[in-house]
């Protein structure tokens, strides 16, 4: 009898580690926070190569920290930021025993806040590396050949209310045409960027019923092609209006509604 044989091969590879970074980061700038924040992604616990803070904090020489080095690549400044100690790292050997130090205390793959953005420090032009201070700040042994430029989580805006109820209530009939009354709405962005507030069939009036209409208005201007500003984190404030019209007669309850979209032009 004939039984199905599988046979299965196993193929081994052997990797070098020649020209790979002893340790790795990611760098990121978050425009809702206006900060920079870097997470050590990599640390080579196997690295023979000396380590440079061995014998720290001696002759007021060598801070016994890691901290996050940087440069704005366009020659305006550079530094270092954040800084953090483990136990233990004035004893450390080698590269490779920091590393496990680093990983046993918690930093590998911990977001570390680095340096608000201002100015020119703002966007991609800054890189960042691990560093550590010897009269002056030196890159760690064996990092990536290019420092780790951020990535930008994207920009996103948003209006902070959800459903705006705008309630004109009791109107006597000689007061119906040209009642107007309004409400804030609150729109925020994660940087500064142009924005624009329409509806979304472009026309600003609402049938409420029986010929009575709404105008409707943004800081008493027509919204139908969109009204536009820039908004930043910070956010801004705009007026809502609604004004009554084309009222003839009758009572009752009036009512209607409309979609108002945020869009970035």
């Amino acid at each position: 009898m004939w039984r199905n044989v599988w046979v299965g091969m196993l193929t081994f590879f052997i990797l070098s580690s020649k020209g790979m970074a002893a340790w790795e980061i990611y760098a990121e700038f978050k425009p809702d926070k206006q900060f920079y924040y870097v997470t050590i992604t990599r640390f080579d616990q196997y690295d023979p190569t000396p380590n440079p803070l061995r014998r720290c904090g001696i002759a007021g020489g060598r801070h016994c920290q890691i901290y996050i080095g940087w440069s704005d690549n366009v020659g305006t400044g550079n530094g270092y930021m954040g800084g953090f100690s483990v136990p233990g790292m004035a004893e450390a050997e080698t590269m490779g025993d920091l590393g496990k130090l680093i990983v046993d205390n918690g930093y590998l793959n911990r977001e570390l806040r680095g340096m608000r953005a201002s100015g020119s420090q703002r966007g991609v032009r800054n890189c960042f590396w691990l560093s550590y201070y010897d009269f002056g700040a030196k890159m760690l042994p064996n990092g990536p050949a290019l420092c780790s430029q951020p990535e930008i989580t994207p920009t996103f805006c948003s209006i902070s209310e959800p459903y705006i109820e705008l309630l004109h209530g009791d109107v006597t009939g000689n007061a119906v045409n040209g009642h107007t009354i309004s409400t804030p709405i609150h729109v925020s962005c994660s940087e500064d960027y142009p924005i624009a507030i329409v509806s979304t069939d472009k026309n600003t009036t609402i049938d409420l019923g029986a010929g009575l209409k709404s105008d409707l208005k943004i800081n008493g201007v027509n919204f139908n092609n969109g009204y536009e500003d820039t908004v930043g984190p910070s956010g801004k404030s705009f007026v809502l209006s609604s004004t009554l019209y084309g009222y003839s007669g009758g009572v009752g309850n009036f009512q209607g509604s409309k979609v108002i979209m945020l869009i970035l032009p």
